[in-house]
């Protein structure tokens, strides 16, 4: 109810009230309908974080294996990983394709800036 409601109108809500019922004017009840049905505006998306998500446990263990053996040959990995090199090159060229890096430089430099060097579980 305004403000500047009649003085009738007030005293026929209170009587309404004082009997239990629910009394809320027409202006309130629309202020409420239109924030339950208001359109909210939707976050945005970390575009960095949906990369990092779309990362398998096996690709990540891969990203923390590169990063602690830096320099190595993908032999030496692939060897760490027990898995093969051509294995190993699919991995890496998924991790690149989902993370947007060309080469093991770049996704080193990504892993390291995104703290993707540990393998989360």
């Amino acid at each position: 109810m305004s403000k500047d409601a009649p003085a009738q109108q007030v005293i026929d809500s209170i009587e309404r009230v004082y009997n239990g019922e629910l009394c809320v004017d027409a202006q309130s009840i629309g202020r409420v309908f239109y924030e339950l049905t208001a359109v909210k505006k939707p976050q945005k998306a970390d575009p960095e974080a949906a990369k990092r998500a779309s990362l398998t446990l096996k690709e990540r263990e891969i990203i923390n294996t590169v990063v602690a053996g830096s320099g190595a040959s993908n032999k030496a990995l692939a060897a760490k990983l027990f898995v093969t090199e051509h294995t190993l090159r699919n991995h890496l060229t998924s991790i690149y394709q989902k993370l947007g890096v060309s080469n093991r430089l770049e996704l080193y430099i990504y892993a390291v800036k995104h703290q993707l060097d540990a393998v989360q579980h």
